[in-house]
């Protein structure tokens, strides 16, 4: 179950960009690396992760992050909600030498950094096809 905070930001000019910053903040109140996993938009009716659909979005937005560890939601004004967990207790690690590549037929490829997806202009080995269900869409 979510612990919920639930916060009204007095802007009648409330952008998504605004209402993440405000929750961001409110949830670094509660958790010591706060990681958003899932949210929803109430007002344009969208979501992330946006492959998931039904009748109720932001309930399956909120099942999505209960089943991935979520255990924070941050509502703002009623217009957005935002599911974190606590990043913390997870181990770092450097980044990546891959990066996700759309090519120019609009196909994914992981790729080794600095490799693009030119005919014909990469070796074999520095890019590998993605589909929708390995990349998250």
């Amino acid at each position: 179950m979510l612990k919920r905070i639930d916060l009204n930001v007095d802007r009648t000019d409330l952008s998504f960009e605004m209402a993440r910053e405000a929750a961001l903040k409110a949830a670094g109140n509660e958790e010591g690396e706060p990681t958003l996993i899932s949210w929803y938009d109430h007002r344009h009716n969208t979501h992330s992760p946006n492959y998931l659909s039904g009748i109720d979005n932001d309930v399956i937005v909120r099942n999505y992050a209960n089943n991935w560890g979520g255990d924070l939601e941050v509502n703002v004004n009623e217009d957005y909600a935002f599911m974190f967990l606590d990043g913390s207790d997870y181990d770092k690690h450097d980044s990546s030498p891959y990066r996700n590549v759309e090519g120019a037929k609009g196909n994914w490829y992981m790729c080794l950094s600095g490799e693009s997806i030119l005919v014909g202009a990469t070796k074999p080995q520095s890019c590998f096809p993605l589909s929708d269900t390995t990349r998250g869409g």
